[in-house]
């Protein structure tokens, strides 16, 4: 029997006795299970957040610099036949760029796979933003993308031909969250609508228009409760806010879960609110609407690319306070389109970002690069 081709894998995998959490951790853990372990053999070197906050850019840059320099080594004297580079904003791009630079000079076939919708916000804004991604993003054999949203830019702005920037959807869709999804009984609700978040507790997730739209429609009589499963440097904000506005019989604070207790909590709200400033295709996004809950979430990243408002979910502004309010209001008082937003939500989940499609889908382009010499050379 063949010896499998070895894949280099750098990204956000930590060992399983980590207790970090994050998007980046899930979608890059696809790759340390079946189809990938079926067809590759894998080397990882793990790129995870050490903390949040983070720390200081000068450690980064050190921890970047010290895995750059692993990562050459294992291009000089491991050869694995291909590279595949999860990559997110900030240092992360510079870092997985800088890694498919040096893979083109060893002429060893790269894929990127960049998960952060800010990046091309900053590409427009900035022109040193804009010189330094058309510097490292544009030597890899393939650029994968989210969406068509995220097509677009590498074809109109980093000058990929459209073939070599393919549409990969996110794959967070798994079979143990639909089951949930197709075991929910709509006509079985609770007297009190529950909404759940879940992801860092940070400004920049929308956090502080989420408990400020809850102290809203708590003042015009509503009733609700909403659990925000996380942590973060948010978290003392928060902790103040309900006490001060007298919100801990509505408001309460789960911390991060393990991916039982979040399938457990999915199960058991009714709709998701995720106000973001600024996302990718949420993760978190993609597992409540396979679950079945009525969702709510801005309008980032490539959201729109593949949900409509008011067919699968209510789509808002970002950093728009009021929208929220209203979106939350509807919901709230209307049973009804809860239901119809998780069905209609679940079926897209199930459609679209299935696990089992995606992530075999994901292992056969990245064969397809990894078992031929590279395109780029």
């Amino acid at each position: 029997m063949p010896a499998l081709p070895t894949l280099l894998v750098v990204g956000a995998i930590p060992p399983k006795s980590s207790s970090v959490r994050g998007g980046q951790i899930t979608a890059c853990g696809a790759v340390m299970q079946p189809p990938f372990t079926r067809r590759f053999m894998v080397r990882v070197i793990d790129t995870t957040q050490r903390s949040n906050p983070p720390p200081p850019l000068l450690a980064r840059a050190f921890f970047a610099a010290r895995r750059t320099c692993t990562f050459l080594r294992q291009l000089l004297i491991h050869r694995p036949n291909g590279v595949l580079l999860f990559a997110d904003v900030g240092m992360s791009f510079v870092e997985k760029g800088c890694m498919s630079v040096l893979a083109r000079v060893a002429r060893t076939p790269s894929v990127l796979f960049l998960r952060g919708g800010e990046l091309i916000e900053a590409f427009d804004r900035s022109w040193m933003q804009r010189r330094l991604m058309k510097v490292l993003l544009t030597r890899a054999d393939r650029f994968l993308c989210q969406g068509p949203t995220w097509q677009a830019f590498a074809v109109n702005k980093l000058g990929y031909p459209t073939d070599r920037a393919p549409i990969i959807p996110n794959w967070t869709a798994t079979e143990d969250l639909l089951r949930i999804g197709r075991a929910r009984r709509p006509e079985i609700e609770p007297a009190i609508p529950r909404v759940v978040f879940i992801g860092w507790l940070e400004r920049e997730k929308g956090i502080e228009e989420l408990l400020a739209a809850v102290k809203t429609l708590r003042a015009e009589g509503l009733s609700f409760t909403v659990s925000l499963i996380g942590d973060g440097k948010g978290r003392p904000w928060i902790e103040s806010f309900v006490q001060d506005h007298a919100l801990r019989d509505c408001v309460h604070l789960a911390g991060w879960q393990t991916p039982e207790q979040i399938r457990a909590h999915l199960a058991a709200h009714d709709i998701f609110a995720l106000p973001s400033w600024a996302e990718g295709m949420p993760n978190s996004l993609i597992e409540a609407m396979s679950a079945g809950l009525a969702c709510i979430c801005t309008r980032v990243g490539v959201v729109s690319d593949f949900l409509v408002d008011g067919e699968h979910a209510l789509l808002i502004a970002h950093q728009q306070p009021q929208d929220l309010v209203a979106a939350m209001q509807t919901l709230i008082r209307n049973p009804d389109l809860r239901r119809k937003l998780g069905r209609s939500g679940f079926t897209r989940a199930e459609d679209v970002f299935s696990a089992d499609r995606g992530v075999e889908q994901f292992a056969a382009l990245v064969e397809a690069v990894v078992c031929r010499p590279s395109v780029s050379q």
